[in-house]
């Protein structure tokens, strides 16, 4: 009979942890197998990262300009601005409009009236030749019967 010799420790220790270290390696493998399947999102999440940028760069431009100042007072106070030159306009070209029709009026009342007026020296000269003709043939018909 032979006798074994009892197992040496330390190579036991060895034994195990070389086991136990190939079992982490598997494992080590298993997960960087893992990790290269998935889908690599990086492009896609640079490229939503730019266009947020350039969406921010946009709306700090948007947000600087001049018309994203004004305040609905000063866009209310624009508009009766705008509003009061209008209507001074407006009225300077109604009473420019009043002036012409007035104007226009008062020559049509001077024409009528000096044609009432050419008519009725018409009409006295008319009568003064009739009443003349009339004078005048009396004159020559008493002229007549006097002489004979």
């Amino acid at each position: 009979m032979q006798h074994e010799a009892p197992p040496d420790p330390a190579a036991e220790a060895f034994k195990m942890m070389e086991a136990r270290l190939a079992l982490l390696q598997r494992a080590i493998e298993g997960l960087a197998a893992e990790r290269n399947a998935l889908p690599d999102y990086r492009p896609a999440i640079e490229s939503m990262a730019a266009q947020q940028q350039g969406l921010t760069q946009a709306l700090k431009k948007i947000d600087a300009s001049p018309g994203m100042q004004v305040t609905h007072e000063m866009y209310s106070a624009g508009v009766e601005r705008a509003t009061e030159r209008l209507r001074r306009y407006d009225r300077a070209t109604i009473e420019t409009a009043a002036r012409a029709m007035t104007d226009s009026a008062a020559e049509f009342t001077n024409q009528v009236r000096s044609a009432r007026n050419r008519a009725a020296q018409n009409d006295a000269l008319i009568w003064a030749w009739v009443l003349g003709m009339g004078a005048a043939g009396g004159l020559l018909a008493l002229a007549r019967a006097i002489t004979g």
